[in-house]
This record gives C-alpha cells, sequence and structure tokens, in this order.
C-alpha cells in the first residue's frame, strides 16, 4: 500500500526469501530480496540496507535454483511506472545455510523464469531465459539477434520444445534429436506429479489463419488458448482443432478450451480506452491488440463478453486488467461481474 510521498505503508523488507527446514518445520533464515525504495529522496541518506523489493524496484519473476552450497534468484528491475520490468536485471547468490548474499550481477537484458544448473565436463553452470519471446518491435528482434536465432524459426523450436518437454516429463533417459533441440540421455528431475505431465495449453488464433498452428495444438496440446479471436472466430478454431485431433488419434472431448480475455472496466468507455492503451502500451511497446482485445467500458459490457465466449464453446475464460490501478478492477470485477456468473 502506497503511503506518504510514495513511501510503502508498511515496514520492510518489502520482497523477502525464506528458507525452511521442511524436517523440522523451522525457519532457518530471512533476507531481503532486492534494494526496495532506499533511494527515495525522503529516506536516501539514512544509508539504510536492502528493503526487498515488491513494486518498487524490482520482482522475483520466477523461482530459485539450488546448488550444493548456493541459491540462485533472478530478479527483473521494474521500469518508472513500476508495474512492468524495464529492460534490465540482476542474478544474486546467497549462502544456502545463512542466507548471505555473496554476489551480484546485473544484466543489460531482462532475466525470466527460473534458472537451471547443469554439469559440463566437470564444471557447473547456472542457465536462464533473457529478453521476450516475441519480436514486436526491433528492440525485442534484437533478443533473438544476440543469440545467433532466426526468429523465423520461432514456430519450429517451439514445437520441438514441447515435445521434448513432454517426453522429459514422462519418460527417463530421453534422447531427442530435432533440428533445434538435442538431448541425449537426458534425465529429469523432479518430475510433474500428473500423469503425462503439465498440461499444455497452446496458443491457437483463427486470424492466423495458420493451418500449421492448429495442427501443432491438436498434435502436441492439453488443448487450446485464444486470446485475439472473436467469439464466431473461437468456435471455428475449436472446431478446427478437434477436426484435426481426431484425425491424429486423439479424443476431442478430453481438450481443454481457454479464451484469454484482457479487459478495463469503467463506466466511461472513453477513458477506459485510454487507460487500457496507455498500459498496454508501456506492456509490449507497440500497439498489436488493433481492436480485437477488450471490452473497455461498463462491466455489463464485460459480463456479456464472457457470456459469448463461452457459449462459442470456452470451458474457462482468463480475465487480465488493462489498468494501472489493478486493485480497483478487481473490486469492481468481484462486485459487478462474477455475480452475474454465480448460481442463483
Amino acid at each position: 500500500i502506497e503511503g506518504p510521498q510514495g513511501l510503502p505503508m508498511v515496514k520492510p523488507p518489502y520482497g523477502r526469501i525464506t528458507a525452511i527446514d521442511l524436517n523440522k518445520g523451522e525457519i532457518l533464515w530471512v533476507v531481503p530480496h532486492g534494494d526496495g525504495p532506499r533511494d527515495h529522496p525522503a529516506i536516501k541518506d539514512l544509508n539504510l540496507p536492502p528493503l526487498g523489493s515488491a513494486t518498487n524496484g524490482g520482482l522475483a519473476h520466477g523461482g530459485g535454483v539450488l546448488t550444493k552450497t548456493l541459491l540462485f534468484q533472478i530478479q527483473p528491475n521494474l521500469g518508472e511506472r513500476f508495474m512492468y520490468p524495464s529492460d534490465t536485471g540482476v542474478i544474486r547468490a546467497f549462502d544456502k545455510t545463512n542466507g548471505r548474499e555473496i554476489w551480484e550481477y546485473e544484466f543489460d537484458k531482462t532475466p525470466w523464469g527460473t534458472p537451471m544448473t547443469y554439469m559440463h565436463e566437470g564444471k557447473q553452470y547456472i542457465a536462464l531465459a533473457m529478453g521476450v519471446g516475441g519480436t514486436f518491435t526491433p528492440e525485442q528482434a534484437q533478443d533473438f539477434a544476440a543469440a545467433g536465432v532466426d526468429p523465423k524459426t520461432r514456430a519450429g523450436r517451439f514445437t520441438e520444445m514441447v515435445r521434448a518437454m513432454r517426453m522429459l516429463w514422462t519418460e527417463e533417459h530421453v534422447s531427442f534429436d530435432g533440428k533445434h533441440v538435442q538431448l541425449d540421455d537426458v534425465t529429469l528431475y523432479p518430475r510433474p506429479v500428473q500423469p503425462g505431465g503439465i498440461p499444455m495449453l497452446l496458443a491457437t488464433h483463427y486470424r492466423t489463419g495458420s493451418e500449421a498452428q492448429a495442427l501443432r495444438a491438436a498434435r502436441h496440446g492439453d488443448g487450446i488458448m485464444g486470446i485475439s479471436d472473436s467469439p464466431e472466430e473461437f468456435a471455428r478454431t475449436i472446431a478446427k482443432v478437434e477436426e484435426l485431433a481426431g484425425a491424429e488419434g486423439r479424443d476431442p472431448a478430453a481438450f481443454e478450451r481457454v479464451y484469454y480475455m484482457t479487459v478495463n472496466i469503467d463506466d466511461d468507455a472513453v477513458r477506459a480506452r485510454a487507460d487500457a492503451e496507455d498500459f498496454l502500451m508501456a506492456y509490449y511497446g507497440v500497439s498489436h491488440w488493433a481492436g480485437h482485445w477488450g471490452p473497455w467500458g461498463p462491466a455489463a459490457a464485460l459480463a456479456e463478453r464472457m457470456r459469448a465466449f463461452a457459449g462459442a464453446g470456452a470451458r474457462e475464460i482468463v480475465v487480465r486488467f488493462a489498468s494501472w490501478d489493478q486493485g480497483a478492477q478487481w473490486a469492481r470485477f468481484e462486485a459487478e461481474v462474477l455475480p452475474a456468473f454465480r448460481p442463483a
């Protein structure tokens, strides 16, 4: 909660790492993670220690990875609006016996996800994802260039990764010889407890007109997720993928059908659109939704749109708020939209 002068109302730490001894059920240590607002003009002269980062200075996107002696944790830095990560971040190493920070490295790209570790020729490495998955802007395309990857190979790489992960989740001693992914006698631990591994919903969009996209979902996915279709287009996407799944010998009835909506709730539709577009431009850096997302406006319009997608075949609907005031959006959604879907 933001208080006077933009400082949090509660005492630090605002972000922390807690180590728990699961054998004894005891907390071993707790340390702040990130600097937090220690450089705020009102307190920067106090020379405070790290305060931990929540909405002021960084987020812990992804989990940590443990080695024999260390805990590694990434942290993207936040941009000016303290909502979406900037283009930088850090990785820190902590002594896992006491939580003492012993190393930090700052990246000029945003780190994402959970790091992994592997051994090669007697040397241990830490690997992590950097940058973004799309190429919406020239700057994002540079992430691929820096890694020596042609963006045109994204679809092929993604398909091979889905296939390889399914094998790693369900088999031991996995070997995979793809164009982009190669594995030689690899066993992953820990593996998911779900039979078949973690369900994977593959993005599938009618507007792309891509037969390959629909076929990939039919062959390798546990369901589909739409994001830019109209209800009518989403119904056609479902029918297409289920037809292809049946041809592949899979049970179409077992497929999940999820639609992901991006919305803004406000009685003033003009104000809702302005807030949404400001938020999304800060988030993506380019306008690529082109009127396909929404609605931006009254709660009744959102409830009506959700019913339309349910009628088109969506079994689950994910709602994301395109707004700088997430708390206010949720409050209106809970009070004005959810009651329309609760049993009488």
